[in-house]
């Protein structure tokens, strides 16, 4: 049992954020923005570090960056660093970039076609052994889904553990379009299956969507994505996207509008450091 007390002595409250955007938008580039020093868990097959080093010449020196074989090794890896911050030992982050939940779950779904397909091929039935080609070799079964998301939201429960200890931690996802019954469109976190993405308000405490991607401007200069955390849903024929966020948010977008994707900076609006 973790007993947690109500008072924060000397450490900041946890953050729990889930951005999500279109493809090459500036979620990966928004990572080197985190609260130094950075833990970048790297999902996706192309190098953050070409991304980064165009951002900040120094980014080595504030990022660390992670891959891992598979959910065993990345289970382990976390589970150590928890131990880390719980014993107080040591704090080596003060955030955590996941990067990302839609790279996750493509990832354990081809791990858990290839057990099935090993499964099928040591069936002792006949009738359950794999067929030729390919058929056989890319498919779940219908109690696979869940283990799907059953391998997801273990992942991700550790990563809030470790936000218990004041960090930062950032998940992000790929945006999908979801039509709704009155032809009007919402936009939400491309994730595999319907169990997981079901709790998804209930795994994240701030839920932000870029409406602006990044963009290199003609003078070399990077501007910087900006993302919403309140729903642009304008009655029945508005189109909207999911989001999440405090208060103290909502505030800071209602009088700026959408706010740059600096995540130290939203940070501290989360925490109430930053006056709205």
């Amino acid at each position: 049992m973790s007993h947690f007390l109500g008072k924060l002595e000397g450490s900041s409250p946890g953050i729990c954020l889930l951005i999500y955007g279109d493809t090459g938008c500036g979620k990966t580039h928004s990572a080197i923005t985190g609260i130094p020093k950075i833990l970048f868990l790297s999902k996706e097959a192309k190098d953050p570090r070409l991304v980064h080093s165009m951002v900040r010449p120094d980014y080595a020196d504030l990022i660390d960056y992670v891959e891992f074989e598979g959910f065993e090794d990345e289970a382990e890896f976390l589970n150590k660093l928890i131990l880390q911050y719980r014993n107080g030992s040591e704090r080596p982050y003060e955030t955590i970039f996941h990067d990302g939940l839609t790279f996750t779950m493509a990832t354990y779904k081809q791990a858990l076609e290839d057990d099935r397909f090993r499964a099928r091929e040591l069936s002792k039935k006949d009738e359950d052994k794999p067929r030729p080609g390919l058929v056989d070799r890319a498919r779940l079964e219908r109690m696979d889904w869940g283990t799907l998301a059953s391998l997801t939201a273990r992942e991700t429960r550790l990563l809030h553990e470790l936000s218990k200890f004041g960090l930062m931690v950032v998940s992000t996802a790929i945006a999908g379009e979801y039509p709704k019954w009155n032809s009007t469109i919402r936009v939400a976190p491309s994730l595999t299956g319907q169990e997981f993405s079901k709790l998804v308000h209930g795994w994240f405490d701030t839920i932000g969507y870029i409406l602006e991607p990044f963009r290199i401007l003609p003078n070399g200069k990077v501007s910087e994505p900006k993302v919403s955390f309140v729903s642009t849903d304008e009655g029945s024929l508005g189109n909207s996207y999911m989001c999440r966020a405090n208060p103290l948010v909502v505030r800071a977008e209602q009088k700026y509008g959408p706010l740059p994707l600096n995540l130290e900076k939203i940070a501290k609006i989360i925490r109430g450091e930053f006056k709205v």
